[in-house]
């Protein structure tokens, strides 16, 4: 059987433990405070990336205030010799890709929130649902669910849009 005896003396290596003890802990936190730090430098600079890579094309923002203001109407006549078509494509991919950020939580809501309202303007209008509508008819041909689903999923997580 064992025994165990309180010896209430203090030692120097008791000291000397707890010491170390301490220090462990305060390293151990200042580097989770370090890292926290970090990542949120990292989150801010990647939303700054993304914000300047979305507003710094002029011919999507052109075309997206076309859309917005009810100007650009879609014609299918014109599916494949529409320059406009490539820029609506390169805009909801943009807005894909910002959706699948968010849903992977490297965005959190408040700053896909940033791009929710251009997006929900975009697939709100009477053209673009049309084009999708489309697209989804060859999108599923090939198996595939929806066109630009990761888009239509930050619209509808972040907006009274459903």
């Amino acid at each position: 059987m064992v025994n165990f005896d309180w010896d209430p003396t203090v030692k120097l290596g008791d000291i000397l433990t707890a010491a170390g003890f301490f220090l462990t802990f305060m390293s151990v936190f200042f580097a989770g405070f370090a890292l926290r730090q970090n990542i949120r430098v990292q989150r801010g600079d990647f939303l700054l990336k993304l914000t300047e890579r979305y507003f710094k094309d002029t011919a999507i923002r052109d075309l997206y205030y076309k859309i917005d203001w009810g100007e650009w109407i879609f014609d299918p006549r014109k599916l494949g010799d529409d320059p406009e078509e490539q820029l609506l494509d390169r805009l909801l991919y943009l807005f894909d890709e910002i959706g699948q950020l968010f849903r992977l939580g490297v965005l959190d809501k408040h700053q896909a929130a940033i791009f929710a309202f251009q997006a929900s303007r975009v697939l709100g209008n009477r053209g673009v649902r049309e084009y999708l509508r489309l697209l989804d008819s060859d999108y599923q041909s090939e198996g595939l669910e929806l066109a630009h689903p990761d888009a239509q999923y930050l619209v509808k997580k972040l907006t009274r849009k459903r």
